[in-house]
């Protein structure tokens, strides 16, 4: 019996500094927790998932998010300019005939509305810049020597990129029936400030082209070329601290054909004007 009695004050001296640490636990558990029935309902609780919205994104062609000419890529000595773009129709001298015999020109539409929705112009070169570290470690008490022709003229041409800048557009829905019967009058596209430099090429893209009727029925127009993509092919250049102004004159009557029960949209653009920032304009139907 003592003996027994010995066994069981052996086993109580063994387990009571894991009882006290049982205890403790609990406590501190159910001080910074709750109960222990409110932890073991917690753990079958369904926890709310947030949400996070996506931003709606714009129709059309995929665009970049930050243009060359904002870029950290672009050299820190590259200086700005400004492109502006306007949209007109003005009233037609003659109407071209139709490549295609079987296709008639078609007057009969009082509204042609196309939308734009992208429209991106390529950078073939920066204006003449200097090597911001070059000018840096230059001395001011050391001369620098005369620079060679070749050195002059890789100063002037600036440097050689092969960029497409997308355009901020002001505007993209544009009737140019009534543009025509304003007497050609303008309304813009976009402005937007890019790096100075030559420029080769202008494209816009048309998502969408709808037309009444003289009888008053709408129409949707079947929009030809690839990716409904205006080509402009044309020089241009951006000065620093100027705004060059380009027009981009539509035909709507020739871009208009009727064949087939259907109407379908062949985007025509006779000419385009650049206006420089000095003020001088320059006409190009060869486009």
């Amino acid at each position: 019996m003592l003996k027994k009695n010995l066994d069981n004050k052996k086993l109580l001296l063994v387990t009571s500094p894991f009882i006290l640490v049982l205890i403790v636990t609990l406590t501190l558990v159910i001080y910074f927790w709750g109960s222990p029935a409110k932890i073991f309902l917690d753990l079958f609780k369904d926890t709310p998932i947030s949400s996070v919205e996506t931003p709606a994104t714009p129709l059309g062609p995929a665009v970049t998010s930050l243009n060359y000419s904002e870029s950290s890529d672009l050299p820190k000595t590259a200086k700005k300019g400004t492109l502006k773009v306007l949209i007109t129709d003005p009233k037609p001298t003659s109407s071209p005939s139709p490549k295609n015999k079987k296709e008639k020109t078609s007057t009969e539409l009082d509204s042609l509305i196309i939308n734009i929705s992208h429209a991106e112009v390529h950078l073939a070169q920066l204006a003449g810049v200097e090597d911001l570290e070059d000018t840096e470690v230059k001395s001011e008490t050391t001369p620098s020597p005369s620079p060679s022709p070749k050195e002059d003229e890789s100063k002037e041409e600036g440097e050689k990129v092969d960029k497409w800048e997308t355009l901020n557009l002001s505007d993209t829905s544009f009737d140019l029936i009534d543009l025509k019967n304003r007497g050609g009058a303008t309304e813009e596209l976009g402005i937007t400030s890019l790096a100075a430099g030559h420029y080769t090429q202008i494209r816009l893209f048309i998502s969408m082209a709808t037309g009444v009727t003289q009888d008053g029925k709408t129409v949707n127009l079947e929009i030809s070329g690839q990716r409904n993509m205006v080509k402009i092919v044309r020089e241009f250049k951006i000065e620093e601290g100027g705004t060059t102004t380009i027009t981009v004159d539509f035909d709507a009557v020739a871009s208009t054909v009727y064949s087939g029960g259907r109407y379908r949209l062949r985007p025509i653009v006779g000419k385009i004007i650049i206006e420089k920032p000095d003020g001088t304009k320059e006409e190009d139907t060869d486009v």
